[in-house]
């Protein structure tokens, strides 16, 4: 087995490949070698497979969080509602229009302060399937007030005097510009919407059966195409941008070579437990490669390249939960420990890591070994401050590496 400080005579060689994100990857090969190592790029494809699965999640939430932006046109509709129901109640009062503008009345109220509910729960709330949940019950409300406002107009055009169904048309035209304003970035919720509360009036308008009212029903279905246009080409532009905002995001808190966490993800992550309150259960290790050197010096930096991103590889390979790999740079690593009760779990990760990273690697047919030197500390014992946790278990990792120098020595001493 060729030792990671060892020279050899056999040449190597870049290829490139592409992995499935388009980025362009290099592999040293073997001049004798037949068979590219292809783990490092299905790795890569998986890897960039899962950050668009996150990517669409994160814009999921923020398109979420986009229905409690603005409340204003739901209180004006609401008011414009109830106002509406007491003028047909007053002048013309029909049963069925009082006990559907009585309920549509009841449920202008309810809306209102569910969404200030739901708004507040989801400043709250981290689960995505309470976040999923908190978005069906405000649809599932906003229909429910579309439905009745729709047979409430429809209502009002089948037996309200000509010169009062003007009325319910603005109330249903204005309904549907604050739904494409308040709600167009969750289109179902927007087109169902739209829907019950345009195509009654249209049905209403033709049952009629007069010029005006097929006229009438004939704008209100352009209205309703061009309502449709505006919400699709709206809700498209607001994902691309989400998306590229969130993408250049990850790429700020990410290793472009290893695809690990960066220092600034890793700040995040720290804050983001402390905040939940989790802080206290913290660990971090720290990890340094000792024999990291002497690839770069025999086999070249394209290699040592290669040999980091498997280290990568091998740290992303045991994340549990909320646990983080992280590269702090060059030849050095990290590990968040979240969620720790005992400090035997601590020693036990930290005993697991130095034996993941210390296995030989087969790169480019290759086989290489690498020390590793590692330390440990907890937030229990260093305090909620992120650079003193990381000074404590950088003392600690320097403390294992003389370890591994004076054990080197004296072994070299006694052959």
């Amino acid at each position: 087995m060729t030792k990671a400080g060892q020279s050899s005579n056999r040449p190597i060689r870049l290829l490139q490949c592409s992995d499935p994100g388009g980025t362009k990857i290099e592999f040293v090969l073997d001049a004798r070698a037949s068979l590219l190592q292809e783990v490092p790029c299905r790795l890569s494809g998986m890897q960039r497979a899962s950050q668009r699965a996150e990517l669409r999640l994160s814009t999921r939430i923020e398109l979420v969080h986009s229905l409690f932006g603005n409340e204003f046109p739901m209180l004006i509709m609401s008011i414009l509602f109830i106002a509406t129901s007491i003028l047909c109640a007053s002048h013309d009062p029909q049963p069925w229009m009082l006990r559907l503008g009585l309920a549509g009345a009841c449920l202008s109220v309810l809306r209102v302060a569910i969404f200030y509910v739901l708004r507040r729960r989801l400043a709250e709330e981290t689960s995505v399937n309470k976040i999923n949940q908190i978005e069906v019950a405000f649809g599932s409300v906003y229909l429910g007030f579309a439905c009745l406002l729709g047979l409430f107009a429809a209502l009002g055009l089948l037996t309200c005097k000509p010169e009062e169904q003007s009325l319910f048309i603005a109330l249903v035209v204005g309904y549907a510009a604050g739904v494409a304003a308040a709600v167009s970035l969750r289109p179902w919720i927007a087109f169902p919407a739209i829907l019950m509360a345009v195509l009654p009036c249209v049905v209403a308008s033709l049952m009629l059966q007069d010029l005006m009212h097929a006229l009438l029903a004939m704008v209100l279905l352009a209205l309703l195409f061009g309502g449709f246009t505006s919400i699709l080409s709206r809700y498209r532009a607001a994902v691309e941008a989400i998306e590229a905002r969130h993408l250049l995001s990850a790429m700020a808190r990410s290793d472009v070579l290893t695809g690990l966490a960066n220092r600034l993800a890793l700040q995040d992550a720290f804050r983001r437990e402390v905040e939940l309150g989790y802080g206290q259960s913290l660990a971090i290790h720290v990890l340094d490669l000792d024999d990291f050197k002497p690839v770069n010096d025999v086999h070249g930096h394209q290699f040592g390249d290669l040999l980091l991103a498997e280290v990568g590889s091998r740290l992303r390979s045991v994340v549990r939960g909320r646990e983080m790999p992280i590269r702090l740079g060059g030849d050095e690593f990290a590990y968040l420990q979240p969620a720790v009760e005992h400090r035997d779990e601590v020693e036990l990760m930290a005993r697991r890591l130095r034996k993941l990273i210390a296995e030989p690697y087969i790169l480019a047919g290759r086989p290489i070994e690498v020390g590793v030197s590692a330390g440990s500390a907890m937030v229990r014992d260093s305090g909620p401050i992120l650079e003193r946790l990381i000074e404590t278990a950088d003392a600690a990792l320097y403390r294992d590496k003389a370890r591994h120098h004076l054990a080197f020595g004296l072994n070299s001493a006694s052959a």
